[in-house]
């Protein structure tokens, strides 16, 4: 905890970050275990005894640890503080309201609730993020919509989805975002709450069984408080209680189980919850005696331990061959990239994000050399990845995409003498295209690409409906808009694109501010003089003076 909230306070301090995470994934994990540890040194701290002996000229009534304490927790406060967590303040709330109600009854909840009034009037990040986020970052508070979404998932699949494919599964039952010029354009890769996020992915069994844990955990933290303990021992239980108290609430409004350090973290405090054998009657800890076949069981546990390494190993070393191979392909190297890619994928052939990597890498090289054999091979580890993970719609779409392309290129002359594949090609991108609709109904992406493919075979009237199927799902995506200015004005339908011209106007206009933002910028990339200007040379070939 020291060596975290310190890193975060240098962070803040010595760089151009306003929200530090140390190591930590995001600001809100940070923050998050870092209640967890303030909460565990609050109970410590205010149960541990006085002692007048050993200490009594330095620390007058208090103990080395206890001051100890204090000053840890007033970092870890001070550098969640600095993140401007929310969910993490109402994290350490929870647990020290635990703390103080076991230590002083109701009058410690009173307390608590002037602790936090003092926080959030003091802590200028914290109080200045909450006043000032529904004004600059609309997404913030749209865990409503994420939930509704999830529920929906839940009625639909009450056994789970699978474990991790959530975040593929959300973009059909995407909601929109009321007043954000982008409605649809993020996808949630978590619930943004882990019994949310339970319910969909292992169904709602998994949640009474996790509840059902919790209730076990409470009842072995009431057991041991029942005994006689000594006061620092009871201090440790009441700060463990109230920490896992603190992680557990958090978790209804974040994903943050998600960062291994806390779940382990959680798991390490049910696991002294728990009550040993023969605490349950206020007896002595008993541990439990050797097994019945000690040679039985370390052989099965040696089993699980080696078979443990060798898969962490494989695993491993696919990853680094794979974050090499990224490296060599963000530096425009595909060629060795692609070496990397392979040797990954010998190790650990089920891995969809190796086979599309291995796609990328075929598919820039096709790009660079013209070879149609590198793009074939690009599509053929598209279509592996979509196999191992058939409900991703990005990957049907990058599949489109290829098809596009290679459906753009030049044939040899040798080439065209045979049946030219470019029209199929044409065709596999659409339904590729159509595909990837399925999967993501409200990415207006992919009716752009439709859209485009239509207008280029010919087929105007198919274009324009993708289109406008585009500007129903995103009305403030003016590109999509745009191209039915230029549909109406090829088709002399002059007022139909009079009144688009009108619309992207105003709708830009409207938006104005989020061209700073580089999301919403493109949703508002359209160049309104061109527009002007085609349109006015289109009213005067057709009304000449």
């Amino acid at each position: 905890a020291v060596v975290e909230a310190g890193w975060a306070l240098l962070e803040g301090t010595l760089t151009t970050h306003t929200r530090p995470s140390a190591t930590f994934a995001n600001p809100n994990f940070l923050a998050g275990y870092l209640a967890a540890i303030a909460t565990m040194l609050c109970g410590y701290a205010l149960f541990a005894h006085k002692d007048w002996k050993t200490f009594r000229r330095v620390l007058l009534t208090w103990r080395l640890a206890q001051v100890l304490c204090v000053l840890v927790m007033g970092l870890c406060i001070t550098a969640i503080v600095w993140t401007a967590s929310r969910g993490a303040m109402v994290a350490l709330m929870s647990g020290l309201s635990v703390v103080l109600a076991l230590r002083y009854g109701r009058k410690g909840m009173g307390v608590a609730a002037v602790v936090l009034v003092i926080l959030v009037s003091v802590a200028v990040p914290l109080r200045e993020r909450i006043s000032l986020e529904h004004l600059y970052n609309p997404l913030a508070y749209a865990r409503w919509e994420m939930w509704q979404s999830s529920w929906a998932m839940v009625k639909d699949y009450p056994m789970g989805i699978g474990l991790g494919l959530y975040q593929y599964l959300y973009p059909r039952y995407a909601l929109p975002i009321v007043g954000h010029v982008a409605q649809y354009g993020w996808t949630a890769q978590t619930a943004h709450s882990e019994y949310v996020q339970m319910a969909v992915e292992l169904g709602v069994g998994a949640v009474m069984v996790f509840g059902w844990g919790v209730v076990s955990v409470g009842r072995g933290a009431l057991t041991l408080l029942r005994q006689r303990l000594g006061r620092e021992e009871r201090g440790a239980v009441v700060g463990i209680a109230g920490a896992l108290v603190g992680m557990l609430v958090h978790a209804v409004v974040d994903s943050n189980f998600h960062q291994p350090a806390i779940a382990v973290l959680a798991v390490l405090c049910a696991g002294v919850l728990l009550p040993l054998k023969g605490e349950a009657s206020g007896g002595r800890r008993e541990p439990s005696g050797p097994p019945a076949f000690p040679r039985l069981a370390a052989g099965v546990m040696i089993f699980f331990v080696v078979s443990f390494a060798v898969l962490t190993i494989r695993f491993g070393a696919g990853w680094v061959l794979y974050d090499m191979g990224k490296q060599e392909f963000d530096q425009k190297r595909p060629a060795q990239a692609l070496s990397y890619y392979q040797r990954a994928l010998i190790i650990d052939e089920g891995k969809a994000l190796y086979h599309n990597a291995a796609a990328a890498a075929l598919f820039a090289i096709f790009q660079e050399s013209g070879n149609l054999d590198a793009g074939r091979e690009a599509v053929t580890e598209l279509q592996a990845a979509i196999g191992l993970n058939p409900l991703d719609g990005r990957l049907p779409a990058l599949l489109g995409h290829v098809y596009a392309i290679m459906a753009l290129a030049p044939l040899s002359a040798d080439q065209t003498q045979l049946i030219d594949p470019r029209h199929e090609w044409r065709r596999l991108a659409v339904l590729a295209y159509e595909k990837a609709v399925q999967l993501e109904p409200f990415s207006v992406a992919h009716y752009m690409e439709i859209g485009q493919l239509k207008v280029r075979a010919g087929e105007i009237s198919e274009g324009e409906k993708a289109f406008l199927h585009a500007v129903s799902v995103e009305p403030n995506y003016l590109p999509a808009r745009e191209w039915l200015f230029k549909v109406y004005l090829t088709h002399d339908r002059i007022e139909e694109a009079k009144d688009m011209y009108r619309e992207i106007v105003e709708r830009r206009q409207k938006y104005l501010g989020y061209l700073a933002d580089p999301h919403g910028s493109q949703y508002l990339q359209v160049d309104t003089d061109w527009l002007r200007n085609m349109l006015n040379r289109a009213q005067q070939d057709k009304y000449p003076m």
